[in-house]
C-alpha cells in the first residue's frame, strides 16, 4: 500500500500529500493493534489469575516464591506446556495460505469474537480503500490492495472476486454485494458515497465506525 501511493505521488506531483496520507494510515493502523491489545488484556489477566491466585497461601506463608513456582508448574505445567506448543504450532502452519484461510475463516464464526474480527477486516479494508482511492488509483487495483490491507485473508479472497465485474464497469457497491463478504451497513454506505461522490470521506466514516 505504501509502495503504490508513493509511485502515486510521484506520478502525480504530489509526493507531500502522500507521504501525509501514508503517516495517517500508520496512525491508524497502530491504533488498531493497541485497542487488539487492550481487549485481549483483560482475558489475558483473568487466565493467569486462574493459574496462579490458588497457589497465594503458598507464596506467603508456605516458604517463599520457590515452593510458590513448583505448586505452579505441578499444577498447570501441563496446561501451560500445551498451551505454549499450540501457539507455536499454529504461528508455523500461519505461514502457509491454505492454513491462513481456515484460520481466518474459523476466526469470524463466534459470536462475540467473530464479530470484532469482520468488523477489524472491514474497517482496515475501508481505510486502505479510502487512502488508495484519494490518490486517484483506479478502482480494481484500489479494491485488490485493500483486499489484502484487510489482514483477514479469507475475506480478502473473498472481496478480490469483485475485481472482474469492477474492471467490466460495474459499480463498486454492486460488486462487492456479489461476493457476500460485506457488512451490509458497508454496503449501504458505500452505495451512499457512489451517489453523492464523496465515496473517500463515507469509506473514512465507515472505518471510524467500525
Amino acid at each position: 500500500l505504501q509502495v503504490h501511493l508513493i509511485r502515486a505521488g510521484e506520478e502525480g506531483g504530489m509526493l507531500d500529500r502522500m507521504i501525509e496520507r501514508i503517516a495517517t494510515y500508520l496512525e491508524y493502523e497502530l491504533s488498531i493493534r493497541r485497542m487488539i491489545s487492550k481487549t485481549l488484556f483483560y482475558p489475558m489477566l483473568i487466565l493467569l489469575a486462574i493459574i496462579f491466585i490458588p497457589h497465594t497461601p503458598t507464596l506467603i506463608v508456605g516458604g517463599g516464591f520457590s515452593p510458590f513456582i513448583k505448586e505452579v508448574w505441578a499444577s498447570s505445567g501441563s496446561f501451560v506446556e500445551a498451551l505454549i506448543i499450540s501457539v507455536i504450532v499454529l504461528k508455523l502452519l500461519l505461514q502457509f495460505d491454505s492454513a491462513r484461510i481456515i484460520w481466518d475463516s474459523v476466526k469470524t464464526i463466534p459470536p462475540v469474537i467473530g464479530t470484532a474480527a469482520r468488523k477489524v477486516a472491514m474497517s482496515r479494508f475501508s481505510k486502505a480503500l479510502a487512502v488508495l482511492h484519494s490518490a486517484g488509483l483506479p478502482l480494481a487495483q484500489c479494491v485488490a490492495i485493500s483486499a489484502d490491507a484487510s489482514a483477514n485473508l479469507a475475506i480478502a479472497r473473498g472481496i478480490k472476486r469483485a475485481i472482474p465485474a469492477i474492471q467490466s464497469g460495474e459499480g463498486l457497491t454492486e460488486s462487492l454485494a456479489k461476493t457476500g463478504c460485506m457488512s451490509p451497513m458497508v454496503l449501504d454506505m458505500l452505495a451512499t458515497g457512489e451517489r453523492t461522490g464523496s465515496m473517500t470521506t463515507v469509506l473514512d466514516k465507515v472505518a471510524e465506525y467500525m
